[in-house]
């Protein structure tokens, strides 16, 4: 799973790619999920996306996910990635703010 706004400095091709090759070698049944929107300035890229990849089994695009849901998705995920290309980026934030009791 990964979140955002994409299309920038985050984007989303290098995640799908790299889980279909797990997936070839483990034969695991692995879902992506996507969960966010365009960032304003890339209008368009995850649509894009989704016509690129639309025969990739199990890619899910969620669209915005309200704040009260984020701690969901983080607890419904195995993995979560974030697929920045460039950039400084403190994470420090969401990780205090979302509380992540998953018991292995």
């Amino acid at each position: 799973m990964t979140f955002g706004k994409f299309g920038t400095y985050k984007k989303v091709e290098s995640m799908i790619e790299a889980v279909e090759i797990v997936r070839k070698r483990t034969g695991l049944d692995i879902e992506i999920v996507i969960a966010g929107t365009d960032n304003p300035n890339v209008p368009g890229y995850l649509e894009n996306v989704k016509e690129q990849y639309a025969t990739v089994n199990q890619l899910r695009f969620t669209g915005y996910v309200e704040e009260v849901e984020v701690p969901v998705l983080f607890n419904e995920s195995a993995v979560v990635v974030f697929p920045y290309t460039s950039t400084q980026v403190v994470l420090e934030s969401y990780i205090r703010q979302v509380v992540m009791v998953k018991p292995l």
